[in-house]
C-alpha cells in the first residue's frame, strides 16, 4: 500500500491536537473551555481596572486566552517548515513496517517504533509507543490513490498498533 503526499499545515495542526488529547490537555482547545476562560480573563481585568490597580496576572490573562488557541497552528507551522524540504513523499506501508522517502531521505521504520494510532478527519497520527504518546508519524489520507487504499492502510494499521 502507498500514499504519495505532501505535508500540510492542517496534518500537523490535528497530530498535536491528538498528542495534546492524550497527554489530558486537550480540554485546553474545547471551544466551550477558550469561551469560559477568555470571559473570566476579561472580567478579572474589568474587576482590576474598575478598581484602578491592575495587576501583572490580570493583563497577562486575556493575552493567553487569545494566543491559546494559536499554539497548536504556531506549532504546526514550525513542523511543517521543517519537514517541507523533503517536498513531496512516497510512503509504503506493509507488514514490516513503513518505508518513507523524500527528496533527501529514505527511511524504513518496523512497527515497533509506534505504539497506537488515530485517524482524523484527513490523516491517521501514529504515535511513539512512550506513555506520553508522542506523534511519530502523520499519515495523509489524500495520498491514497483510491479510497479503498484509506481502507487498505487502515486494515494493516490494525494488524499492527492498537486503535485510540
Amino acid at each position: 500500500m502507498t500514499l504519495e503526499f505532501e505535508f500540510q499545515r492542517e496534518y500537523f495542526v490535528e497530530a498535536i491536537k491528538v498528542v495534546l488529547r492524550k497527554r489530558r490537555f486537550g480540554f485546553l482547545y474545547q471551544p466551550a473551555f477558550l469561551t469560559l476562560f477568555g470571559a473570566l480573563s476579561v472580567l478579572v481585568l474589568a474587576l482590576e481596572l474598575a478598581d484602578g490597580d491592575v495587576s501583572v496576572p490580570a493583563l497577562i490573562l486575556p493575552l493567553y486566552a487569545v494566543l491559546l488557541p494559536l499554539w497548536p497552528h504556531w506549532a504546526a507551522k514550525a513542523s511543517l517548515k521543517a519537514n517541507e524540504h523533503q517536498g513531496r513523499l512516497r510512503l509504503t506501508a506493509d507488514d514490516q513496517g513503513l518505508q518513507l522517502e523524500g527528496a533527501h531521505a529514505r527511511t524504513q521504520t518496523g512497527w515497533g517504533n509506534y505504539g497506537s494510532y488515530v485517524e482524523t478527519p484527513r490523516a491517521f497520527v501514529l504515535r511513539s509507543p512512550d506513555r506520553g504518546g508522542r506523534c511519530a508519524m502523520v499519515l495523509a489520507k489524500r495520498g491514497a490513490g483510491h479510497p479503498a487504499d484509506v481502507d487498505l492502510l487502515r486494515a494493516i494499521l490494525d494488524r499492527h498498533l492498537t486503535r485510540v
